[in-house]
């Protein structure tokens, strides 16, 4: 979600890419001031620690995505659903949706950036070809 690369190429992925990279960079510097890497577990922890301080222990479920409906049901006096509890965000599952978001990306951005480069490298010729050549 911060890479730079993917982050160029959402300017030439208008669809997806180019809706999400403003909106992750957004989240990322508000949240993480800026900075991720070095300040994405204290920001979490400080939100956690806070979320504690506010919220009377009677309400609070600290829940583990692991834990399944045994755990989030009861605290939430519901019946337990008859499916299993649904493992979509696990961490393989999570990174090939990334990878397949970041394949998608590339495959619609860089005919555009392909056409860009084109465009660019014709003008830059022709401007220098008038430039060395009719003057």
């Amino acid at each position: 979600m911060t890479s730079p690369l993917l982050h160029f190429i959402g300017n030439f992925d208008t669809e997806v890419m180019g809706k999400w990279t403003p909106m992750t960079r957004a989240l990322f510097n508000g949240f993480f001031n800026y900075d991720f890497e070095k300040n994405g577990r204290q920001v979490f922890e400080h939100q956690y620690a806070r979320v504690r301080e506010l919220v009377p222990k009677e309400r609070l479920l600290e829940f583990e995505l692991g834990d399944g409906w045994e755990k989030l049901c009861p605290f939430l006096e519901v019946d337990m659903p008859e499916y299993g509890y649904p493992r979509v965000n696990e961490a393989t599952a999570f990174k090939d949706r990334n990878k397949l978001r970041f394949r998608l990306a590339v495959e619609r951005g860089l005919p555009r950036i392909a056409a860009t480069v084109v465009a660019i490298t014709g003008a830059v010729s022709a401007a220098a070809w008038y430039y060395f050549y009719q003057q």
